[in-house]
């Protein structure tokens, strides 16, 4: 029966299967030489932002090419990826986001990132924050949970964390517990952890 048959066939071909570097090279080759412009979410780095965020071809390509450094534009653009699957997932409430580009020690004030950091971990109320790091040529991360009193750090290259970064988050940690109202013989500093 030709009815029948006509249901089983699809009503049109099945776009071919990309692997996720081919589809970053389209993606670059469609931004073309000018830049895509993105507003930042507020959610995502905490801040009234009026900087828009730039990503070039270059920026994407170079996601593409092993052992290239990725741009801090790149970095920010993959917390907001992160962001839309926590909205999709309905897991907002667990997940917070750091904005690299305010806790990186050139440019920033230890106290302004401090700041920062703390309004970030503690108005947010979030379970844990994923917090990269830009240290010494290198993208570190660390997962940040205040209500645990735990930040564990990953490095890809296995260092410690630096101090002027440990310093930060610890004084953070401690200010941000000390306004939400714990006694101060209850704050302690954070445990570190550091999978080798």
């Amino acid at each position: 029966d030709f009815e029948r048959f006509e249901k089983d066939v699809p009503s049109r071909r099945s776009k071919p299967q990309f692997d996720i570097l081919q589809r970053l090279r389209m993606v670059a080759n469609r931004i073309g030489k000018e830049p895509t412009r993105l507003e930042l979410d507020f959610d995502v780095i905490g801040k009234n932002s009026t900087i828009p965020l730039y990503i070039f071809s270059n920026d994407i390509l170079e996601v593409c090419i092993d052992g290239n450094m990725l741009c801090i534009s790149v970095i920010q653009l993959w917390l907001m990826y992160l962001h839309r699957l926590c909205i999709e997932s309905g897991s907002t409430h667990l997940y917070g986001f750091i904005d690299p580009f305010h806790i990186q020690s050139s440019g920033n004030k230890p106290e302004e990132s401090q700041t920062y950091l703390q309004k970030r971990l503690f108005e947010g109320q979030k379970m844990c924050y994923l917090a990269p790091y830009y240290y010494m040529s290198h993208w570190q991360l660390l997962v940040i949970c205040p209500s645990k009193n735990i930040v564990v750090f990953f490095c890809s290259l296995g260092k410690k964390p630096n101090k002027n970064i440990q310093m930060i988050v610890d004084l953070a940690m401690e200010e941000g517990h000390r306004m939400a109202g714990r006694h101060s013989s209850q704050i302690m500093k954070p445990t570190w952890i550091c999978p080798s």
